[in-house]
């Protein structure tokens, strides 16, 4: 299995000599200088864009993580990305009863071992195929600089 991420890589590197643009385990968006990132998979990731912009233009230092693969999970590139951020939400389209979504378990663990004390705060948002509009991701980051430490439980509703 430790072997499939440096595979996977290995193919993204061959598709983008192929055609001409690669897309890596990860996608980064304006993590530079992001207190604030949101971690998320899918077709968020292009919502999201939108909504860090505006946030951006207003001032706010707002980042966004895409993981592009989920098994095996891309621990290290995560850290490396993750490792200055001051909050992290994360917004994903299952719910597992009694738990957060699978993301933001994942993610949880694997920043447990390596980096201790950002709060991780877990948002399931989109389920049954509704829209996830960039005002929803303002609303989860704006809800997120707010909170001191994350909720056990995944926040469902951000109205």
């Amino acid at each position: 299995m430790e072997d499939a991420l440096e595979v996977a890589g290995e193919v993204d590197t061959e598709y983008q000599k192929q055609f001409g643009r690669g897309y890596g385990l990860l996608e980064s968006y304006c993590l530079e200088d992001a207190e604030t990132v949101l971690v998320t998979a899918g077709t968020i990731g292009c919502t999201a864009r939108v909504a860090i912009d505006e946030l951006r233009e207003e001032g706010k230092k707002v980042g966004m993580v895409r993981i592009r693969l989920f098994r095996p999970f891309p621990k290290e590139q995560l850290i490396t990305s993750l490792r200055h951020a001051k909050k992290i939400a994360v917004i994903e389209r299952n719910l597992s009863p009694g738990q957060q979504g699978v993301f933001c378990e994942e993610l949880k663990s694997v920043l447990y071992s390596r980096v201790n004390g950002i709060p991780v705060c877990g948002f399931v948002l989109g389920l049954g195929g509704t829209n996830v509009s960039p005002l929803h991701i303002k609303k989860v980051f704006a809800m997120t600089e707010q909170m001191n430490e994350a909720p056990l439980e995944p926040i469902l509703t951000i109205e």
